[in-house]
Parts: C-alpha cells; sequence; structure tokens
C-alpha cells in the first residue's frame, strides 16, 4: 500500500511540476516569415548538405594534391684517412630516390 502511495506522489508531483512549467513558458505569436525564418535557421537537411559540402571540398582538394609529383632525394658522402698515403679519399656517394 505505502508503494503505491509512493507511485501515485510521485506521479502527482511530476505532473505539478509541468503544469507549472508550461504555464509560466512565455507564448509567443509566430507571424509566417518568423516560422520560415526559424524553419530556414534550424532545418537540418540544410545543416547535413552544408556539412557534406566542406567534407567534399577537403576530398577534392586531397585528389588534386594526390596528382602532383612527390620528391624525395637523399646524398651521402664518406672519407676515409688513407694511413699510407696520409691522403683523403672518396669510398662511396650514394644519390637514391
Amino acid at each position: 500500500m505505502k508503494l503505491y502511495i509512493l507511485i501515485v506522489s510521485i506521479l502527482f508531483a511530476q505532473l505539478a511540476f509541468t503544469y507549472e512549467f508550461e504555464t509560466k513558458s512565455e507564448s509567443k505569436i509566430w507571424s509566417l516569415q518568423d516560422c520560415i525564418s526559424y524553419a530556414i535557421v534550424n532545418n537540418i537537411t540544410v545543416k547535413g548538405t552544408k556539412s557534406n559540402k566542406g567534407i567534399s571540398e577537403v576530398d577534392y582538394r586531397r585528389s588534386k594534391s594526390v596528382k602532383l609529383p612527390n620528391l624525395f632525394g637523399s646524398a651521402s658522402q664518406n672519407f676515409s684517412n688513407d694511413p699510407i698515403t696520409s691522403d683523403y679519399e672518396t669510398v662511396q656517394i650514394d644519390n637514391t630516390n
């Protein structure tokens, strides 16, 4: 029995809070222009299209940059001292791509 009283009191409190919240909220009369402006600003489809447009622009720039050539290179040179002649001589020159 106590459980039923508790459930009913919780539902009653929730109903009273909802009613109080609805009566305190301001009611605004919307004109046709207000409705159109609100729909344009808050349209989910338009927001999704703008997001997709941004993603497409990034993909387009990425695909254009893939067409550009890549340039990689390296060079190295080693010197060693010949103990007999005391001259420096070049051992290896490596130029790889």
